[in-house]
């Protein structure tokens, strides 16, 4: 596919994010990796079902909005800048991260770490209109 067609797929496909409904969120939902949708003010606006199993809780809890990611609370200093990064529309892609839930607020205390688990993050922008980022996706997988 041409980058301009991969543009315009994106876009339709991350359309109005977050979606609480429709394709989008099923998706979202039914991917077997944790996956967050954030906000430029670090807020939540989404996360999928392999997110709460990892952080230990029941689907549905906790609200989203209710969590947001700590930048203070980052271990790792390439995560941090990343999450800055991201809305100036860059994507990343790190290995070995360790305790990658012990960013977000509002969320259980881990008893044991995911390290082992989770240690590859992936952070990619979505765009919206004519900005290049209006969200910031981290998708964490083993």
């Amino acid at each position: 596919m041409s980058e301009t067609t991969n543009e315009q797929l994106l876009r339709e496909l991350s359309g109005s994010f977050p979606a609480n409904e429709g394709l989008r969120a099923r998706i979202i939902d039914s991917f077997p990796y944790p996956v967050v949708i954030f906000t430029p003010n670090h807020m939540l606006a989404a996360m999928n079902d392999a997110f709460q199993k990892a952080i230990g809780v029941p689907p549905g809890s906790p609200d989203p909005k209710s969590v947001h990611i700590l930048q203070y609370k980052i271990k790792d200093s390439r995560m941090a800048e990343a999450v800055k990064q991201v809305f100036k529309g860059n994507s990343f892609s790190f290995d070995e991260v360790e305790e990658v839930f012990s960013m977000f607020s509002g969320v259980p205390h881990q008893e044991k770490p995911e390290r082992d688990r989770f240690g590859t993050i992936v952070i990619f922008p979505i765009p919206e209109g004519d900005r290049k980022a209006a969200y910031g996706v981290i998708v964490f997988m083993p």
